[in-house]
C-alpha cells in the first residue's frame, strides 16, 4: 500500500480526497470481514469433509484466506503515511518533523485501539461490535477529511511550495543512502523478530493470551510513537541521520539483550504480583521501540528535498514493513526451532550492534 500509493501521491493533486477514499475504504472492507470469516468456514467444512488434509495443505489454506481477508484493509492502511505526508509537505519543509509528529500520533492512536478493543470492546460488545465501532471510525474520518477536501485549494503536484528547504543539504552517495534503507529494512526484521520472541517468553507471565498480546502490542506501540516524539521535540535538527540511525540499533540490540536479562533473572520473583502484567511487557518493550520510532523520521529526512517524496516515503516504509513481515516468519518459522528464544534475541541484537557499528 505505501509502495503503490506513495508513486500515485505524487501525481494526484486532490489527496485529501484520496485520503478520504482511503479511509472509507478500509471502514467497508473491515465490516465485510465477519461475512467473509463465515464463508472462508463454510469452504473450510467443505474441503475437511471431502478430503483428508496433510498438515502443509491446511496451513496453506489458513495463508490464503488470511491473505484475502486482511490483504486489502493493511494495504490501504499502508497507504495513509506517504499521502498525509505528501500533502502535510505542501505545507512545511521539514519533512522529518512532519513524519515524526504525524508517525507518533497516529502510532499513539494505535495504542489506544489496541488497549480499547484487547481490554475493554471485546468485553463489553463482542468482536462483531468491536468491529462495527472501528468501521464507524473509519466511515467518519473520510466524511470529515472529504468535508475539509471540499474547502481546501488544490495544489499542482509538479508545483514545490518549498523550492528554499530550511534544512542544510545532506550529502549522501547513492551507494550511503542504499545502506541506510537496508538498515531500515533489517530494523524491522528484528523489530518483529523481538516482538514474536520475547511475546512467546513473558506470555505465561502476562496471562491470557489475548491480554498478554494487547498489552506487549500496546506498549511495542508506544515505545514507536514515544520515539517519533522524541526526534520531534530534541532530534529535528541534528543533521546526521546515518549516525543517529546507527545509534539507535546499538542501542536497540543493548535493550534487546537487557530484556532477556529481565525475563531470566527478575520476572520469576514478581509472578505473583498484580503488576507483572502491566511492568513486564513495559520493561520488555519499551525501551527497545523507542530507539526504533526515532528511526523513520530520521531516516526521511535525507528526502526531504526529493521531487518524487511520495515515491520515497513509499518506498522506505515498505522495505521496512517487508523486513517486519520476514522478521516475523524468520523468527517463528526458522529461529526459535534451531536456535530457542534466549540465543534467538541473542542473535538477532548481535544484527543490530553489528549494523549500528557499520553506520
Amino acid at each position: 500500500g505505501s509502495f503503490i500509493f506513495g508513486r500515485i501521491a505524487d501525481r494526484n493533486h486532490r489527496l485529501l480526497r484520496l485520503y478520504a477514499i482511503i479511509e472509507a475504504g478500509i471502514g467497508i472492507w473491515a465490516a465485510l470481514t465477519p461475512v467473509l470469516i463465515k464463508f472462508i468456514a463454510i469452504i473450510f467444512r467443505h474441503y475437511y469433509a471431502l478430503l483428508t488434509p496433510t498438515r502443509s495443505w491446511e496451513i496453506a489454506i489458513k495463508l490464503v484466506a488470511s491473505f484475502v481477508i486482511l490483504f486489502p484493509a493493511t494495504t490501504l492502511m499502508g497507504a495513509t503515511l506517504p499521502v498525509v505526508l505528501k500533502y502535510l509537505h505542501r505545507q512545511s519543509d521539514k519533512l522529518d518533523y512532519l513524519t515524526a509528529k504525524f508517525y507518533a500520533v497516529n502510532t499513539f492512536g494505535a495504542v489506544v485501539g489496541t488497549l480499547a478493543v484487547g481490554f475493554v470492546l471485546i468485553e463489553i460488545v463482542g468482536l462483531i461490535g468491536a468491529i462495527a465501532i472501528a468501521v464507524l471510525g473509519n466511515l467518519c474520518i473520510a466524511a470529515a477529511i472529504w468535508v475539509t477536501n471540499a474547502k481546501t485549494i488544490n495544489i499542482d503536484p509538479r508545483i514545490s511550495p518549498h523550492p528554499q528547504s530550511h534544512h542544510p543539504p545532506i550529502s549522501y552517495s547513492a551507494g550511503q543512502i542504499n545502506l541506510l534503507v537496508i538498515s531500515f529494512a533489517l530494523s524491522g526484521l528484528t523489530s518483529l523478530s523481538y516482538e514474536v520472541i520475547l511475546i512467546r517468553l513473558i506470555t505465561p507471565s502476562t496471562g491470557t493470551f489475548v491480554y498478554g498480546f494487547s498489552a506487549a502490542l500496546a506498549v511495542f506501540l508506544l515505545g514507536l510513537a514515544i520515539g517519533s516524539a522524541i526526534y520531534q521535540r530534541w532530534l529535528s535538527h541534528f543533521n546526521r541521520p546515518g549516525i543517529l540511525i546507527g545509534v539507535s540499533h546499538i542501542l536497540i540490540g543493548l535493550s534487546a539483550l537487557s530484556a532477556v536479562v529481565f525475563i531470566a533473572f527478575f520476572m520469576p520473583l514478581w509472578i505473583p504480583h498484580p503488576l507483572v502484567r502491566l511492568i513486564s511487557p513495559i520493561v520488555v518493550f519499551l525501551p527497545l521501540t523507542v530507539f526504533s520510532g526515532i528511526m523513520f523520521p530520521a531516516l526521511s529526512q535525507i528526502f526531504n528535498r526529493s521531487p518524487n517524496l511520495g515515491s520515497s516515503i513509499g518506498f522506505i516504509y515498505a522495505v521496512n514493513s517487508l523486513g517486519s513481515i520476514a522478521g516475523s516468519l524468520l523468527s517463528g518459522l526458522i529461529l526459535i526451532p534451531a536456535l530457542g528464544s534466549v540465543a534467538a534475541v541473542l542473535f538477532l541484537a548481535g544484527i543490530n550492534t553489528t549494523i549500528g557499528t557499520l553506520l
